[in-house]
């Protein structure tokens, strides 16, 4: 019976050994060095949602007075990354206009990094870098258009 139970609780040693070394362990934390993610169980958030985040943009941006002049208008695509510290940053244009219209852009960027707009992206429950993909249109109103210099 001694045998058995010897036996027994080494068995028991052996199988209950194996489950404990495969335990679940938490995530690493993530370092500044980490690449950014581009998908994530909770994507980042504009602080109040997409809408808020177009209102910010439609409140802060200015139409640059080269654009306005020569009639520019289109789309500037901006590509960045939310860091865990909800900043912007990587911050870069991947197709501009020109006209000042590029640098606008870049310049409501740091208006949301002065503001801390972000809500950063968590993968596994934790706070991730996430890159996004941003295009921000420069549109003139009749009213612009009809203050242009008329060409002929």
């Amino acid at each position: 019976m001694f045998k058995i139970l010897v036996t027994l609780a080494v068995l028991i040693g052996f199988i209950a050994h194996p489950i404990q070394s495969q335990a679940i362990q938490p995530p690493p934390p993530v370092t500044q060095t980490q690449p950014p993610f581009a998908f994530v169980e909770v994507m980042p958030v504009f602080k109040g949602g997409q809408a808020a985040m177009y209102k910010f943009i439609s409140d802060n941006i200015e139409y640059p007075d080269s654009a306005r002049i020569n009639g520019v208008q289109g789309q500037v695509i901006a590509q960045f990354v939310v860091d865990i510290d909800s900043l912007t940053k990587e911050v870069k244009i991947v197709r501009g206009i020109g006209y000042g219209c590029n640098e606008e852009v870049l310049r409501i960027f740091e208006l949301m990094n002065a503001q801390k707009s972000w809500i950063p992206g968590r993968h596994k429950g934790v706070a991730v870098p996430v890159s996004f993909t941003l295009p921000i249109k420069f549109i003139l109103s009749d009213d612009q258009k009809s203050t242009m210099p008329k060409t002929d």
